[in-house]
Formats: C-alpha cells, structure tokens, sequence
C-alpha cells in the first residue's frame, strides 16, 4: 500500500497500524512524492492500494485524484481519499465528484 499524507505522525500512527496486520507500506508525504513514485520506479506493478489525504500543501488528493484519472484510470478503483473535513462545502462537494473510496 503506497500512504500518501503530509502530516509525519499520521503516517507513522497508520504504517504501525497497518503493518501490524500484515500489510507492506510505503510512505510519501506528499502527492507530488507519491506521483514522482509511481511514475519513476515501476511502483505501479507492486502496489495494490493507495490512500491519500484530501488536504495537503503543494497538491491535495483530489488533484492526485485527477493526474491519476488521466494517467492511470484503471488506479483509480485502488485509490481511497480520505478527509477529516467533513464540514467543508467545497470538499464535500469534490469528493462527490469522484470514482474512487472515500473516508470520512
């Protein structure tokens, strides 16, 4: 699983978490690290999943959403956005908007 969040204590809470059960992870603390990933070291033939927080600095997840969309349509079923901003109009609005998992 590729987890993409800017915040370092999310992440190391998550990646214990998940390793724990069993699961590889592999951490980008932001979507344009995640991006860079994926495109340059074939991460695309060994990952199966990736999650990715809506709000971060540089490019949020919904704009990781869309380079996605266009570049790799068929991630788009093994993508979850996840937000603890449930209150925002805006973001509530976009993630309607999109094909893949969402977690509030």
């Amino acid at each position: 699983m590729l987890l993409v969040d800017d915040e370092a204590a999310i992440r190391q809470a998550l990646e214990r978490f998940l390793t724990r059960r069993g699961v590889t992870v592999e951490l980008c603390a932001s979507a344009l690290e995640a991006l860079e990933r994926l495109r340059t070291d074939g991460a695309w033939n060994r990952i199966d999943a990736i999650v990715s927080d809506v709000k971060m600095p540089g490019m949020s997840g919904l704009e990781f959403y869309r380079v996605l969309e266009t570049e790799r349509p068929e991630w788009i079923d093994r993508l979850v956005l996840v937000t603890g901003d449930v209150a925002s109009p805006e973001v509530s609005h976009a993630l309607g908007t999109v094909r893949c998992a969402v977690l509030e």
